[in-house]
């Protein structure tokens, strides 16, 4: 009988091309669409979770509807649970998005840095969890002091390595330490970082103060526009041939 892997194995081209597509728009909208971006951070964390779960035997079941079941729940749950958390406590949710980027950057570097993957007390990783950990407590804590910077380049980040992970899975590159290729993908995810940064600070989130000003100008052109059909109205009254009409 398939498994969940085995089932996500046949539709990999399929779940990789959904997940490039979530990836562009957190990469483009991530902060105009923060509640979706809670949402997405939930449903991909509990169900990855889950699934992890499943793969590694920590939880085990002989019928694989049931783990697909668990699986798909545990994702739905975990969306509903950071959208609510987005509306009712949206700073615990921003520390969230902050700590989760935080973790990534260190999970990106191991690419570069081989010394993140050593195995320390039989545990896996072992330094890449520990710097992760900080760098998502430290990241999530700054998220507090710059909430629009750090939303934008946390959402540019996570949209550009699902971008960058969907093309290393349709063009397989060698990504291994003696490759080089693997300094070709690390730039090619920061040009595309820096070009979602570019996209969302200029023209998709930009500041509210930009907004105000604009605002600001059309009310002083309507009343200025006001004031000229007031003055025009009197200059009219106060003529004599008008008076005499």
């Amino acid at each position: 009988m398939p498994t969940v892997h085995d089932i996500t194995t046949q539709y990999q081209g399929v779940m990789v091309g959904l997940l490039m597509f979530i990836g562009f728009v957190q990469l483009t909208y991530g902060y105009r669409l923060k509640k979706l971006t809670f949402t997405t951070l939930g449903a991909s964390a509990a169900g990855y979770g889950m699934y992890y779960l499943f793969l590694a035997g920590i939880i085990t079941t002989e019928k694989v509807m049931v783990e697909i079941a668990i699986t798909c729940v545990a994702a739905v749950l975990g969306g509903i649970f950071m959208f609510v958390l987005g509306n009712k406590l949206e700073k615990t949710a921003l520390f969230s998005v902050g700590a989760s980027t935080g973790l990534y950057g260190v999970y990106a570097l191991r690419l570069v840095i081989p010394q993140l993957t050593t195995t320390v007390w039989n545990i896996e990783n072992f330094p890449m969890w520990v710097c992760g950990i900080v760098a998502g407590l430290l990241v999530g804590y700054l998220t507090f002091k710059l909430e629009r910077t750090i939303f934008i380049g946390a959402t540019s980040a996570g949209g550009a390595f699902l971008f960058v992970a969907g093309l290393v899975h349709f063009l397989k590159p060698d990504l291994t330490q003696s490759s080089n290729q693997r300094w070709i993908y690390l730039g090619i995810m920061v040009a595309v970082f820096l070009l979602g940064l570019l996209v969302q600070f200029a023209y998709t989130a930009p500041k509210e103060k930009s907004k105000e000003k604009e605002a600001e100008r059309n009310l002083l052109a309507y009343e200025q526009s006001n004031n000229l059909s007031y003055g025009s109205s009197q200059q009219y009254r106060n003529n004599p041939v008008y008076e005499q009409a």
